[in-house]
């Protein structure tokens, strides 16, 4: 039980720290892939999609609701249809990633920027979501999911 506990905290915080890291490289890659010699300007302020707002209600959206119901959706709702289908674990990560990514594209800033990053994030919460139920169960991954979902979305915006 304690190995698995273990096992359980260090996964979190690994998916926890890529969520993170692949934000900031997303940045990185728009950043460094502009033409800075064409003639239209670019609003970087508009890469950082989701503006830093500090207030209660915003904070509960990015920890708890965002969290709750993406996973429910992208993650339990996806893999039990894919299920259905296919055994093939790739088959619900590439179906969980890609409505993941094309849900936010809803959001205003770079196209790019915003596929950029939800398929880095989508990616790693699916991931996640299926080693964890096959390892632990259907609890601990949607637990563990949500976790990751929360401390990713509070490093990326206040971080």
């Amino acid at each position: 039980m304690e190995r698995v506990t273990i096992t359980l905290i260090k996964d979190v915080f690994y998916f926890t720290l890529l969520a993170f890291l692949s934000m900031k490289l997303s940045i990185l890659c728009m950043l460094v892939f502009t033409d800075f010699t064409t003639a239209e300007s670019v609003d970087y302020s508009s890469l950082l999609v989701q503006e830093r707002k500090t207030h209660f209600v915003h904070l509960l959206y990015l920890v708890f609701f965002s969290p709750i119901l993406e996973t429910l959706i992208f993650c339990v709702f996806i893999y039990s249809v894919c299920q259905r289908i296919t055994e093939n674990k790739y088959i619900f990560i590439l179906c969980s990633t890609l409505t993941f990514s094309t849900f936010h594209l809803v959001k205003e800033g770079h196209i790019g920027f915003i596929l950029l990053y939800t398929s880095f994030g989508g990616l790693l919460f699916s991931y996640n979501y299926q080693k964890q139920i096959r390892r632990h169960g259907k609890s601990i991954a949607i637990g563990t999911t949500l976790f990751i979902h929360a401390a990713a979305n509070l490093a990326v915006n206040f971080v």
